[in-house]
């Protein structure tokens, strides 16, 4: 609370009070006060005022704290919460009228403690009049971003002068703190139009764009290219969610503007600041007056992005002129001073073209310089590596590396022009352009772009050579996928090899042990074949005597120990045949060797061996004509 004034309020109003103690009391205090009372329209105030305490009390209670509490004053209302505005708080407010229009139901009401919207029902006949002082009765309810106030009674209580307004920023205005207020802001007209039932006027102020509306019987056309002041009320445009778009501020009538600087006036005649200056301070230089300066065309590239140098440094013109600029054109200008974040600026300028003079970068950069020196809106020469191009429809950015830094030209660019005109990657080039410092959020310095006006603005110093980073890329991604498939090869034979030497030992094993079994069957068919020639020799002898034994046994006239002899003489007999079948086993693996046998000469032989006794008769017959047969003599 400042010291010499402070607000009263109770459930009943608000009121002003002015006073002579050098300490004012604390806020939500009950206190006593004694004064002179001033009626000033709508404001009341007390003067010469002294105040106390009231025994015994300290913090006063809250007039918004009930949902029955009875609303008399704009501000209580505006304090709600949206939850609370929906309950229906009964409110009796008398205040001025400062905006309304006939067949819209909405007016805005001001009374000494600010402002508040009314929803105006049609069945309580027509709106007030702007100025007109009114009581009314309703309920709070909800707005589309604020409370407001749904009129239910209404009663006219005469003319009354608009209260006394508070000046704001575009700033404050698009916190959203002044909806509903009777607020004054100043800027500069840039258009008008007609629109709906109402009449528009386009406002640029310092820090932004903002709209202000009139009754549709108010000429504003004549407005455009002055510097105005607008009192009217504080409206926000806020979404279905209720979150702020824009604001704009609805005037009551053309009378409430106040002209700053008109159009008609000669702005040209003023005296020209140099553009060093304009950055500096000076006393005599107002927020809302048009500065004039002289300088040369930097670069223009039809978007509304103007720079203007004097050789040294140069500034950002905003303008909504549509005459073409090249660069080297001198120009004479009028505008309106500012900054846009770090950036000094010339806002909504107007300028004439007086002459042409050659320009020259004022600072020139080969490739590994010191880039810090780039000078922010100057016109400079840097030399670097295309490393990246993007095009954003007809704007196109290439990025160029200097050194170690990384910077992005940018420049407008057909489609057409694109393609024959602009350098492959890896080429060496040199931009001519405006330097344009960039900035974080604490207004540190985070490099730089720069502006070039046009494709002669790039210079090919040097073309891509063969080896460029992408082709190198790929051929060392080639060799070392070679390198891999190599390895991969060279693992896959050697386990070939392992494999098939694995396979040649297993089968030199097999050849040994089938060497072996050959050479041990070839002894054994050589012992069987030996075996087989005596066995068949000795049997055909045993055969013989067995028939010579059994000849002899069959006599009468043996001796008992002669035919006991005879007798173990045919066990012998016997035991010498089963050895030669044994030998003659040792043959049954080889392979018969067949040749040509006379088989009846074989008969007579094999015949005559059982025609040895007289007991003993074989009767055989055999043709003459039998031939001979392939056998074995085995």
């Amino acid at each position: 609370m400042a010291s010499g004034a402070f607000w009263l309020r109770d459930e009943t109003g608000q009121i002003r009070i002015e006073i002579g103690q050098r300490r004012a009391p604390d806020s939500d205090v009950n206190v006593e006060v004694i004064g002179r009372p001033v009626v000033d329209g709508i404001e009341r105030r007390l003067t010469h005022a002294l105040w106390r305490q009231v025994p015994g009390s300290s913090a006063a209670v809250s007039i918004v704290s009930g949902p029955v509490l009875l609303h008399r004053l704009a501000a209580t209302v505006m304090e709600l919460s949206l939850a609370q505005a929906a309950q229906a708080h009964p409110v009796e407010i008398t205040g001025v009228v400062t905006w309304s229009q006939p067949n819209v139901s909405r007016v805005f009401l001001q009374d000494s403690s600010g402002g508040v919207g009314v929803e105006w029902p049609f069945e309580l006949g027509e709106v007030p009049a702007s100025g007109q002082l009114i009581n009314v009765t309703g309920v709070t309810q909800v707005g589309d971003f604020a409370p407001i106030v749904k009129a239910e009674t209404v009663e006219d209580q005469g003319r009354e002068y608009f209260p006394r307004a508070e000046s704001i920023s575009w700033e404050q205005a698009m916190l959203g703190l002044a909806e509903a207020q009777w607020v004054k802001m100043t800027g500069f007209v840039f258009a008008a139009q007609r629109e709906g039932g109402s009449a528009r006027l386009n406002i640029s102020t310092a820090s932004g764009e903002m709209v202000a509306r009139f009754p549709s019987v108010s000429e504003v056309s004549n407005l455009v290219g002055s510097v105005v002041t607008l009192t009217g009320g504080c409206v926000v445009d806020a979404d279905d969610d209720r979150r702020l778009r824009e604001v704009e501020l609805w005037v009551p009538n053309i009378e409430t503007v106040e002209v700053l600087d008109s159009a008609e006036a000669d702005h040209f005649a003023l005296t020209a600041v140099p553009l060093a200056e304009l950055d500096r301070f000076d006393s005599t230089r107002s927020f809302h007056e048009r500065v004039r300066t002289k300088g040369s065309v930097l670069h223009w590239d039809g978007n509304g992005r103007i720079y203007v140098g004097n050789g040294e440094m140069g500034i950002r013109v905003h303008s909504r002129q549509l005459q073409p600029l090249r660069r080297g054109d001198r120009v004479d200008l009028v505008g309106f001073q500012g900054r846009d974040g770090n950036h000094p600026i010339l806002r909504e300028a107007s300028y004439q073209v007086i002459g042409s003079v050659d320009v020259v970068p004022s600072s020139k950069f080969a490739d590994g310089d010191d880039l810090s020196k780039v000078a922010d809106g100057a016109l400079v020469e840097i030399e670097g590596r295309l490393v990246e191009r993007i095009d954003f429809g007809i704007e196109t950015h290439l990025a160029l590396r200097n050194g170690a830094e990384v910077f992005v030209v940018e420049f407008s660019l057909s489609r057409e022009d694109r393609i024959q005109q602009l350098p492959a990657l890896g080429s060496f080039l040199r931009v001519t352009g405006v330097g344009v410092l960039n900035y974080d959020d604490q207004g540190n310095r985070m490099g730089f772009r720069i502006l070039a006006s046009s494709p002669n603005d790039v210079e090919l110093l040097r073309a891509q050579g063969w080896w460029t980073p992408q082709r190198i890329t790929l051929v060392v991604s080639s060799l070392i996928g070679l390198v891999l498939i190599s390895l991969l090869w060279v693992r896959s034979l050697r386990r070939r090899v392992w494999m098939q030497t694995i396979k040649i030992e297993q089968q030199m094993q097999r050849a040994s042990e089938l060497e072996a079994d050959l050479q041990r069957t070839s002894r054994m068919e050589s012992l069987g074949s030996l075996a087989e020639g005596i066995a068949r020799d000795f049997d055909g002898l045993l055969d013989r005597i067995k028939v010579q034994t059994t000849q002899v046994l069959n006599q009468e006239r043996l001796t008992i120990d002669g035919r006991r002899g005879l007798d173990q003489a045919r066990a012998a007999l016997l035991r010498a045949q089963d050895l030669t079948k044994r030998l003659s086993s040792l043959s049954l693996a080889r392979k018969p060797e067949l040749e040509s046998l006379d088989l009846a000469a074989f008969l007579r032989r094999e015949v005559d061996a059982f025609e040895a006794g007289p007991s003993v008769k074989i009767i055989w017959q055999i043709a003459d004509s039998v031939p001979e047969i392939p056998a074995d003599r085995g």
